[in-house]
């Protein structure tokens, strides 16, 4: 236990070590979160608060997705210890709708590739989610998986969105 304490002891807070690394991504680039549920909006608000320098761009499915972000102020708060902590600098994306015939093109595309991709989805949904933007991912992207199920890598292996 107490070499356990001493290493908690030693560590710094992210919020003064997070600049740093931010600096070595490319600051263009935005941090894009795919699921904006409790998990995927936690990630974005901690995102925002401890690197306020980092882009982070909220990618919804659906157009009632953005009307419910709209009415609820553009912003996402998190209560720690009875304060309410309010983050509102994301940026935000409707995709487009998934086609039903994978070999028709979609009738709305965007050509600006995708970095760092968050995914917070269900894990049952991760891949029809990523065919949203799988277009927009390249051999230089990064993506991390945030869910609570398995399978998720053998699943992406076999419907070859890997």
């Amino acid at each position: 236990m107490r070499n356990s304490f001493a290493f908690f002891r030693t560590c710094r807070p992210i919020s003064r070590i997070s600049g740093r690394y931010f600096s070595a991504l490319n600051p263009r680039s935005s941090i894009h979160v795919l699921g904006t549920g409790n998990l995927g909006k936690f990630v974005a608000h901690s995102i925002a608060k401890h690197c306020p320098e980092a882009p982070v761009t909220l990618l919804f499915h659906r157009p009632g997705l953005v009307t419910a972000w709209e009415a609820g102020g553009r912003g996402i708060e998190c209560l720690s210890d009875g304060v309410v902590d309010r983050r509102t600098n994301f940026n935000v994306e409707l995709l487009p709708p998934a086609s039903p015939d994978p070999t028709l093109t979609q009738s709305v595309t965007t050509s600006r590739s995708i970095k760092y991709l968050i995914v917070a989805t269900k894990t049952y949904t991760t891949t029809a989610a990523l065919s949203l933007v799988k277009n927009r991912l390249d051999s230089t992207s990064s993506v991390l998986f945030l869910q609570n199920g398995m399978g998720t890598s053998c699943l992406l292996l076999l419907t070859g969105l890997t």
